[in-house]
């Protein structure tokens, strides 16, 4: 009777199975491998190996055995027993003793029993199932070797040195125009040069049509410029109660002040008279009950109604005006 059936199963569940007079096998803990030239991973395994010098009967085989096959004590001990001389006497006519899942034991020159381990049934019970795996290589992108004949095509499609200067210098003339404007936008008003947004706008507008009557008008409404009433309005707007004020006189119905006083609300700064005026009849129409604020600075007129001389109401008549525009501000006078 071939006993290597027990023993493999006696490994699953110990590390040290021995067979009486004949040797032991060994498990020992075996971690994960990386196979340097195969790339192939192993998972967590119990290494097996025999020890012949481990003889002594400590029963585990022979009880295993007895419950398994429901046989006697005494009967499975004979079992055991006529395995061993069947096997020694195998290795005496030097052939190989084939222990299936567990090994093969043979003797060498010397007639020294070596042992030889299956790996294909992996004993730890946590690994169970768990097949090795190959790990494939990263395939990555050709590179491209840059020859002289790449060198020589490429240079017949090289941008010439002038022409790269030539487009250096537009992009730095469209970068330096657009901070100009965006400069002027917010009010700075550029003094070496005289320049104001709207002087720049009409030079574009002039330069690329041609014909200074073909112009549309420019409104400017985007922004804010900054002017010495706008600053006095901050400064109005924290002004202790108790500050005083100047008396404001009472406009007259439908005309357009010279003198201004009191709150007034900007629709619009015209670069162009004939747009201020245009704005000024419909504010006339409009509101024909408010005085009509026109003034010029920094080369654009602004055109507003009064809108009276006290804080708050101002304040409401404003965000009632900012519903049909946002880009209406008020100035103090």
């Amino acid at each position: 009777m071939d006993i290597s059936v027990f023993i493999s199963d006696l490994l699953f569940e110990h590390d040290c199975v021995i067979v009486p007079g004949f040797g032991g096998f060994i498990c020992n803990y075996r971690a994960t491998e990386i196979h340097p030239v195969l790339h192939i991973v192993n998972p967590p395994s119990k290494s097996v190996s025999f020890n012949r010098n481990l003889r002594t009967n400590d029963g585990l085989l022979v009880n295993y055995i007895a419950k398994t096959g429901d046989i006697p004590f005494q009967k499975a001990q004979e079992l055991i027993n006529n395995w061993v001389e069947s096997s020694k006497s195998l290795l005496k006519r030097n052939e190989t003793l084939n222990l299936k899942g567990i090994g093969r034991v043979f003797s060498d020159i010397e007639g020294n029993i070596q042992f030889t381990p299956d790996e294909s049934v992996n004993y730890l019970k946590t690994s169970f199932a768990l097949k090795p795996l190959t790990a494939k290589p990263v395939l990555r992108g050709k590179e491209v070797d840059f020859t002289e004949k790449f060198a020589h095509e490429t240079k017949k499609h090289r941008i010439p040195q002038t022409g790269v200067w030539k487009i250096a210098a537009a992009i730095i003339l469209l970068v330096g125009i657009g901070a100009l404007i965006q400069m002027m936008r917010i009010g700075v008003e550029v003094k070496p040069l005289g320049l104001n947004e709207a002087s720049v706008f009409s030079f574009l507008t002039h330069f690329s049509c041609g014909n200074e009557d073909t112009m549309q008008p420019i409104v400017i409404t985007t922004a804010k410029p900054v002017s010495d009433e706008t600053v006095k309005t901050v400064a109005a707007s924290v002004e202790p109660s108790n500050a005083q004020n100047p008396v404001a006189k009472k406009p007259v119905a439908g005309n357009v002040q010279t003198e201004f006083h009191g709150y007034y609300i900007i629709t619009g700064a015209f670069a162009e008279s004939k747009n201020a005026e245009t704005a000024k009849r419909d504010l006339l129409k409009n509101f024909p009950e408010s005085a009509i604020y026109c003034e010029k600075s920094h080369g654009l007129t602004r055109v507003g109604y009064s809108v009276g001389s006290d804080t708050k109401t101002a304040e409401q008549k404003l965000r009632a005006a900012q519903a049909d525009n946002a880009d209406y501000w008020l100035v103090k006078k």
